[in-house]
């Protein structure tokens, strides 16, 4: 029996762009776990009631619910040793507990201001005004002000990736010669912007862009997930 993930989707349920669900997903294929990616709205709480809380990525792993891309990673090794490890070791583990630290807690931030703004175009009706009051009360401000000048978006994203890029610069992966779980926590959250985003926002001739284009090659699949600038291409 697959795992269910439940994972953030737009108003077109082929649009996925949570940054920690990314994580997820990434864990998973890693694993090699046959799992069923179950979409899931803002609002739409009562589909996760039995995990204990209100945000995703949840898995449901034979009647187990698990929340929290750092915690399902941690379950999915202890739960699955046999398979492709996560976490090699202890200090491979601490390294990717910084690294995913470092994405949610400065990293993100510096990237609210230029996705943010994008998010309430491609989520449901039912959830524009849940999403507006939340981010308004977070943000301190109106959505419309939000990312206003995206000039100054845009150089507070490429400004949160200055780690990543120095660190990127002289090794072709966060954790070295190969990729690691704080490579996918990078990963997944840079999908955010790059799902969202009406244009790129890696400049594909970065290290951060050429470290980018070595994790797609890893994981083609993701290669064919639907953006705002597929779709739009595709309308």
């Amino acid at each position: 029996m697959p795992i269910t993930l439940y994972d953030l989707a737009g108003a077109n349920p082929d649009l996925r762009f949570s940054p920690y669900c990314w994580r997820t997903r990434l864990a998973l294929h890693h694993k090699g776990l046959d799992f069923e990616a179950v979409p899931h709205c803002f609002t739409g709480r009562e589909q996760i009631a039995k995990s204990g809380q209100s945000k995703v990525p949840v898995i449901v792993d034979d009647g187990h619910w698990v929340h929290d891309s750092w915690k399902i990673a941690l379950y999915l090794d202890e739960t699955y040793p046999d398979l492709p490890l996560l976490f090699p070791d202890a200090a491979a583990r601490a390294q990717a507990k910084f690294i995913n630290s470092w994405c949610d807690w400065s990293l993100l931030p510096n990237t609210r201001t230029l996705v943010v703004p994008e998010v309430i175009k491609v989520i449901a009706e039912a959830d524009k005004a849940y999403f507006r009051s939340s981010r308004e009360k977070a943000l301190g401000m109106p959505l419309e002000q939000v990312g206003a000048d995206k000039a100054a978006a845009m150089k507070s994203f490429v400004q949160g990736l200055k780690p990543a890029e120095a660190t990127l610069d002289d090794q072709d992966f966060l954790h070295g010669a190969k990729p690691g779980y704080g490579d996918m926590a990078l990963f997944g959250t840079l999908m955010w912007p790059v799902t969202l985003c009406p244009s790129d926002p890696i400049d594909r001739q970065s290290a951060v862009g050429k470290w980018f284009e070595r994790m797609l090659a890893l994981s083609p699949w993701v290669a064919k997930a639907p953006t705002v600038r597929s779709l739009a291409g595709a309308a």
